[in-house]
């Protein structure tokens, strides 16, 4: 049986990070965000992690000939499920059968896993894909054992890097990221966790909660609790040493253009936005996600990054 790890909660929570420094152990190999592979990937011909065009990429244009998938089907199954006003039906899922777009697209992220496993011959995937409300990480592809991290991050830090300027390199010609205001990233970052939540809690014992602030504190430990939580112990000091991975180069299938970091990475944390931040961006950001602030044992009140 093939064991996929997923990582879920909102994005700019340190997912791309976090799962390149999983895919560099032994035995482990990151997809990145796979929901895309569809119609990015293989419609649009976008850049794997390695550099090359999905459709050129060595793992994947072998995948999508193993796995038998027609890309723009599962594109539109993945289109029926990867939406908001779907995600109270996922939620109460539990039997694939009872919605055949949920069940197409299940079958399909199966045999996509199960051929990337065999090509590579990692017993362990990582997907950084984020959205909890989908087939994977609710436990409901047959074949797969699901895993979850639940990453979060300081609603004020993600708000911060949603509105910086950036460019997102998987096309010939590099283009800017979309941006968002402190309102809608809020909103999207209370949302998003509590969907996790739900994910994590139908998975337990398989799940865990993570903080990327915790993650960026001490990374060996955070990367030693998570093999175990898979059952999947690796000796790690190949990889990271102090507050340093080695990166190797990768086969992300889509992501944050951090996926194409390779070599010798500095895991720090990021507390520029509290300088970046004007005190409005700040105060709105915490009326609006003091409850999940509290919850996940953040201060309500920002310290100066000194």
């Amino acid at each position: 049986m093939t064991k996929v790890l997923y990582i879920v909660g909102k994005g700019r929570s340190g997912s791309t990070l976090l799962g390149a420094a999983l895919g560099a152990i032994p035995g482990y190999f990151g997809v990145g965000e796979l929901h895309f592979v569809w119609r990015r990937g293989y419609a649009e011909g976008r850049k794997c992690g390695c550099g090359e065009p999905i459709p050129r990429c060595p793992v994947w244009s072998e995948a999508a000939t193993r796995a038998g998938v027609e890309p723009e089907q599962a594109a539109r199954w993945h289109d029926q499920i990867y939406r908001w006003r779907s995600v109270p039906r996922a939620l109460r899922t539990r039997y694939l059968d009872r919605w055949q777009a949920l069940e197409g697209y299940a079958e399909a992220s199966r045999a996509l896993y199960q051929a990337v496993a065999e090509i590579t011959g990692s017993p362990v995937l990582i997907d950084t894909s984020k959205w909890a409300a989908a087939p994977g990480p609710l436990g409901l592809i047959p074949g797969i054992d699901a895993h979850v991290v639940h990453l979060v991050r300081d609603p004020r830090a993600v708000a911060n890097s949603w509105a910086r300027r950036r460019l997102q390199y998987d096309l010939d010609e590099p283009r800017q990221m979309p941006r968002f205001g402190p309102i809608s990233s809020s909103v999207s970052w209370a949302a998003r966790n509590w969907i996790a939540t739900r994910a994590r809690t139908r998975l337990r014992p398989r799940s865990m909660l993570l903080r990327y602030e915790d993650f960026t504190a001490d990374p060996a430990a955070t990367l030693e609790h998570i093999t175990r939580l898979l059952d999947e112990p690796r000796d790690l000091s190949g990889v990271i040493r102090d507050r340093t991975v080695e990166l190797p180069p990768n086969h992300t299938a889509a992501g944050n253009p951090a996926r194409f970091r390779t070599g010798t990475v500095e895991i720090r944390p990021d507390v520029g936005w509290r300088e970046e931040m004007s005190g409005g961006a700040k105060l709105t950001v915490t009326a609006l996600t003091w409850p999940g602030l509290l919850r996940y044992h953040y201060p309500l009140r920002a310290r100066p990054s000194g």
